[in-house]
């Protein structure tokens, strides 16, 4: 090939050629590997060093990949998602785009090396969505962009080959007249454009490990994540829908097939089922008391982490929480 350079018109071609979803997308261009601090672990390559992950490299073209924000009300037995648990794994979805624009410039380019990450196993994501102009830190510590708001995920392509990079247009800080994420926060989890895990309903209810007593009172009624700061951020769109709430006595019910069939493809679905079943035996002993675990017991006392929740739901019941 005559010039193996990625462009901005190359990747926008690419888009229309493979019928792909035409997304904002930016480009970083990769120096030499960074200086590591003194006794630099692999964990400190593994976060920072662009080519531990793929010797060569020289740029990253970083992708915003937006979804639908949506509310729903939830009866009693039944519990809140957050929005990205309605759509398909985006892991999955977004993995697979991005293999596509790929595909793409190897069909223009010819041959060349590259990796592919989506919210795990890389460098920071928003960092490099950041460095690709693609929005600034909100209030809430998610990206904002002037198109999707906060409602994105971030994947992006480490790539072996040059981009062309022009000057970047500043980008406006949206948040700056504004505070409405952190007053909606029910925890008070959100200050200094950064979240307090420990607070967090998200962060929470994706955790490993039992709930404390603490914790059970600070995820509401949310099964998987939290939208409650999107929902407040005027730079969003949220869809009022009907029905959708997660049936916590299926999520209890479910067997391994079954939790195959119905969840894994869903973006909660890397919890796994233990976790997804302590979500929803807390949220039904908040909703409906101890007594609404009756039916499941047999299924509490084969996990040893069900059983673990189990015995502090009614430690905290002992002492009125």
């Amino acid at each position: 090939m005559q010039n193996k350079l990625i462009t901005r018109q190359l990747i926008t071609n690419i888009m229309s050629q493979f019928n792909l979803l035409a997304i904002q997308f930016g480009f970083v261009k990769i120096g030499a590997a960074p200086q590591p601090p003194a006794a630099a672990t692999a964990d400190w390559h593994f976060k920072y060093n662009p080519h531990y992950h793929l010797k060569g490299a020289q740029s990253a073209i970083v992708f915003l990949y937006p979804y639908q924000l949506v509310s729903v009300d939830a009866a009693a037995g039944r519990a809140k998602l957050a929005s990205i648990g309605y759509h398909a794994d985006y892991h999955v979805a977004l993995t697979h785009y991005l293999e596509a624009v790929a595909a793409g410039l190897k069909n223009n380019l010819g041959d060349f090396d590259y990796k592919i990450f989506v919210d795990k196993d890389g460098l920071d994501d928003v960092k490099m969505a950041l460095q690709a102009g693609l929005g600034k830190i909100a209030k809430n510590s998610m990206l904002i962009n002037a198109q999707y708001g906060t409602a994105h995920n971030i994947g992006y392509i480490l790539t072996t080959l040059p981009v062309a990079v022009q000057a970047q247009q500043p980008v406006a800080d949206l948040c700056i007249n504004c505070n409405r994420c952190e007053v909606a926060c029910p925890n008070n989890a959100l200050a200094n454009r950064s979240v307090k895990r420990v607070r967090c309903r998200s962060s929470l209810n994706q955790k490993k490990g039992a709930l404390s007593e603490r914790e059970i009172g600070l995820i509401g009624n949310w099964f998987y994540g939290c939208d409650i700061c999107q929902y407040a951020c005027p730079h969003n769109i949220t869809q009022a829908v009907s029905g959708g709430a997660i049936d916590l006595a299926e999520i209890m019910q479910l067997t391994k097939k079954t939790f195959r069939e119905r969840h894994k493809a869903q973006s909660y679905g890397y919890l796994g089922l233990t976790r997804l079943k302590r979500n929803a035996m807390v949220l039904l002993a908040k909703q409906l008391g101890l007594t609404a675990l009756q039916p499941y017991q047999a299924i509490i006392a084969r996990s040893p982490l069900l059983s673990e929740q189990y015995q502090i739901l009614v430690n905290r019941e002992k002492s009125g929480g």
